[in-house]
């Protein structure tokens, strides 16, 4: 028997639609697998950039600058993924923020005015003790926020508004000092009248 005929009977048959495709060649036979392969270059390196006339030339070298020097962080891969969020779920959003607003307000009236915004001053000085330069800025930022509010709510009848006008933080965490010195003295008063 004839060794082409043998490789033939061994071989199985090729589906129909195969039949009409050329064999392929043995993979030692590749001649990309001898060729070198090229790193890939990078145009202009070490040339000076090429410089435009014109305010369209100039905006366009800024662009590239600040194309050049993006860096990737991973806070800007959360911010595409909630604005993401916004545009194809916008209901989910609405609805998260309406349950947010209303344990809010749910917090608010258990524990009353005084309560909530003596939670609020404990949770500010628990971040000033572990940021202190960056909760400087955030209660300039409050104080004057409450500033603009106060004078929107000024324009209203006095009396009528009186629950929504926002406390001076300051003065309430002075006044806790104060309230914890106070203590602090008459706890040593009586362990002196103990002893």
């Amino acid at each position: 028997m004839d060794p082409s005929q043998k490789d033939a009977e061994v071989a199985a048959p090729r589906p129909r639609k195969a039949r009409n495709l050329p064999l392929l060649a043995d993979p030692g036979a590749d001649d990309l697998a001898t060729k070198p392969r090229k790193a890939f270059a990078v145009r202009n390196s070490g040339a000076a950039p090429r410089r435009r006339d014109g305010a369209l030339g100039r905006l366009s070298d800024r662009m590239r600058a600040s194309l050049a020097s993006y860096r990737f962080r991973p806070w800007y891969a959360v911010l595409a993924g909630f604005a993401l969020l916004i545009v194809f779920r916008p209901w989910l959003m609405l609805g998260v923020a309406f349950v947010g607003l209303f344990m809010g307000i749910g917090v608010y009236l258990i524990l009353g005015y005084d309560g909530f915004w003596r939670g609020v001053i404990r949770g500010s000085r628990w971040y000033a003790r572990r940021n202190p330069l960056r909760a400087k800025i955030i209660h300039q930022r409050l104080d004057g926020f409450a500033m603009r509010w106060d004078a929107v709510l000024d324009r209203f009848p006095e009396g009528t508004v009186d629950g929504l006008y926002l406390p001076d933080v300051s003065e309430l965490a002075t006044a806790d000092a104060r309230h914890d010195q106070a203590m602090e003295r008459r706890l040593a008063r009586l362990r002196e009248n103990e002893a």
